[in-house]
């Protein structure tokens, strides 16, 4: 005890800061979820930890980053630090608090060391007393915190566009090989006339099949499965058509309520990866 003693008095005679700056941060770890946010936050060493739920909406995270700077404010705290698991909520938590000025980390679940009662005994309020410990650690004693890379808004958005893309792509291949599928069983091959498939005169030709009716004023030989391949064959012009629009204009109409109207640059893009088959 004694020994401990001196070094901190020699600590704090060779850092005088160092106590002032551990006083001074207000560290909160937040357990995420689809309606709710339960926070647990304290200031300093010995700080009470605080418990709080916040709705997870935009009006609500507004008033938490509030609540956060006044109770920062009334303990002296100069600093806030805040920290939550990466999940399939995005980023807009961190990007409205980061405009708010508070300094926010991003934590990757699968590097965060837990044990088998942990796991076993996982519930939202040890949660957010996890990340809030692994932020202590990280403020008071320097550790590192298992960060994840929060990309940009326009990278996400980018992202965004191409993964919508490489979806439509693989609902046209689904929907061709149910299509060729049905054929087959159906024992039916397309005329001779039409050279290749999915092209306009196959896809007139399937168009025949599903209203019941050939060309020449034959009855369709498919029976039960006409109505089927027409609502196939309406999901995939759709397809192509919301995936050839994409292609074609700088920006997405139909998807602009998504990606906020973001503007992309389809030669920037790698077109290999919405190429169908």
């Amino acid at each position: 005890m004694k020994v401990n003693l001196e070094w901190r008095v020699k600590i704090q005679f060779l850092f005088p800061d160092e106590e002032r700056v551990m006083s001074d941060v207000l560290m909160v770890g937040c357990d995420l979820h689809d309606r709710t946010l339960v926070l647990k936050s304290c200031v300093g060493r010995d700080g009470a930890v605080r418990r709080r739920t916040v709705p997870n909406d935009r009006g609500s995270r507004q008033i938490l980053s509030e609540l956060l700077k006044s109770e920062a404010a009334a303990a002296g705290a100069e600093k806030i630090v805040f920290a939550d698991e990466a999940s399939g909520q995005g980023f807009g938590l961190d990007d409205q608090l980061r405009e708010a000025g508070i300094e926010c980390h991003v934590l990757a679940p699968t590097k965060m060391a837990k044990t088998p009662g942990e796991q076993k005994r996982k519930t939202d309020d040890r949660d957010a007393e996890k990340i809030l410990d692994l932020v202590r650690a990280h403020v008071l004693a320097g550790t590192s915190l298992p960060t994840v890379w929060v990309p940009e808004r326009q990278t996400r958005d980018d992202r965004e566009v191409v993964r919508q893309r490489v979806t439509v792509a693989d609902k046209r291949c689904q929907v061709k090989t149910q299509v060729q599928s049905l054929l087959k069983r159906c024992d039916l091959r397309k005329p001779v006339e039409v050279k290749a498939s999915w092209t306009k005169p196959f896809e007139s030709w399937l168009r025949q099949l599903a209203d019941g009716q050939l060309a020449d004023g034959s009855p369709s030989p498919l029976e039960s499965g006409a109505r089927h391949v027409g609502r196939v064959i309406e999901t995939h012009q759709n397809a192509r058509s919301w995936w050839w629009v994409s292609m074609t204009r700088p920006t997405l109409p139909p998807a602009a309520p998504l990606f906020g109207g973001t503007s992309f640059d389809p030669a920037a893009s790698d077109r290999s990866l919405v190429r169908s088959s």
